[in-house]
């Protein structure tokens, strides 16, 4: 508790300002909200997910490559409003397979040091996929703030982030001290998740090419 207290004493001291003043800066706007429909062109497609292991899948950072991924005219653009780099998540082979592998498999991701991130990384992949599940809504109608943005798929900025410590603290259990007994039946999760990925990504081309 004197730890939280601590760290939200210096939130409030930091942030407060900023904070107010942009909450006074909106009470003058003529446009403190955006609409729910309109935020949803923002989603970011849950296929999108497939480039965290599968790195640039739809050819977005390929000159020779003719862009097929969400927001092209495979995927319907007037259904979402993204750039195609929006839709890039790789953040790594290695991070990647350490999460689905040692994270899932000995309960890594929910020690007592990482848990506020895994959770925190859960929480915005929703957040980012916007209206693809009901989350976003009741994110959007019930969390003071949500209505102010467009875009809910700049949450995986903060993914990102999350992702990268996550992976790292994993990395340092694994490398300085003895791992925890993997779960029964994870061996074959495992495979099935890594592989996965790809056995849809490979799907996702077919189809679409």
């Amino acid at each position: 508790f004197p730890a939280l207290a601590i760290a939200g004493g210096t939130t409030i001291l930091i942030a407060g300002v900023p904070m107010l003043m942009t909450a006074l800066f909106l009470l003058s706007s003529n446009r403190p909200s955006i609409s729910l429909a309109e935020a949803a062109h923002g989603s970011l497609h849950p296929v999108s997910l497939l480039t965290m292991v599968v790195g640039d899948l739809f050819g977005a950072l390929d000159p020779h490559v003719d862009y097929w991924g969400p927001f092209s005219s495979h995927w319907n653009p007037r259904e979402l409003t993204l750039s195609q780099n929006m839709s890039q998540l790789y953040l790594g082979a290695l991070p990647m397979l350490l999460i689905l592998t040692i994270g899932l498999s000995r309960g890594l991701l929910w020690a007592r040091e990482v848990r506020v991130f895994s959770a925190a990384a859960l929480i915005m992949l929703f957040y980012a996929v916007g209206t693809h599940t009901p989350a976003f809504e009741f994110m959007y109608r019930f969390v003071p703030g949500v209505s102010l943005f467009r875009r809910p798929a700049d949450a995986t900025f903060l993914l990102g982030a999350m992702i990268a410590i996550t992976a790292g603290y994993i990395a340092h259990r694994w490398l300085s001290t003895h791992l925890p007994q993997p779960r029964r039946g994870w061996k074959t999760a495992k495979a099935i998740l890594i592989g996965g990925f790809f056995v849809v990504a490979t799907l996702v081309s077919i189809q679409e090419q």
